[in-house]
Formats: C-alpha cells, sequence, structure tokens
C-alpha cells in the first residue's frame, strides 16, 4: 500500500499476537498454555485444540469461550453449519 499522505500509516496489528503473560496470570493462570489446559479440562482437549488451531490469541478470553460454550452446548450448532455447507446433508 503506498502512502500518498506525509502522515505515517499506522502500525498494522498483528492478529496473531498473544496477551502478554501477566494477562494470563492476572487471571488466576502461570501463562497461556495453563490458561488452555484448563480449557481441556472444562470443554475437552480436542474442542480446544480444533479452535486454537484456527482463533487468534487474541480471541482466547472472548471468542474462543462463546465459540466452546456454542459446540459443548449440546443444541447441535456445529453440526446444522456443517450440514449447511455440505447442501443440507449432516
Amino acid at each position: 500500500m503506498t502512502n500518498t499522505f506525509s502522515t505515517p500509516l499506522p502500525k498494522q496489528v498483528n492478529a496473531m499476537e498473544t496477551f502478554p503473560k501477566k494477562v494470563y496470570q492476572s487471571k488466576g493462570y502461570a501463562d497461556r498454555e495453563d490458561y488452555l489446559n484448563s480449557l481441556r479440562d472444562t470443554y475437552g482437549a480436542d474442542a480446544v485444540n480444533a479452535f486454537i488451531s484456527f482463533m487468534p490469541p487474541s480471541e482466547d478470553f472472548d471468542g474462543l469461550i462463546s465459540d466452546l460454550d456454542d459446540y459443548t452446548s449440546g443444541d447441535n450448532f456445529y453440526d446444522m453449519i456443517a450440514a449447511e455447507l455440505n447442501g443440507g446433508e449432516a
């Protein structure tokens, strides 16, 4: 991207940046891995590992929790989405 103005462009935010360790510590965890292990105990390792494979760490405390809650709610929300993406076949 070419900047045609004299004002410098703002630094692009890297969505893959993690929270500083102190953020996890302020919530009672040693670090991100400790936090993720806690989520694995609550939601299951397979679910947590699947979601963190495509969600940025910046979603650890909101989007990740929301998606894990939806996924484990038992309302088959993700099955319905998968069926829709597969042409209506479950």
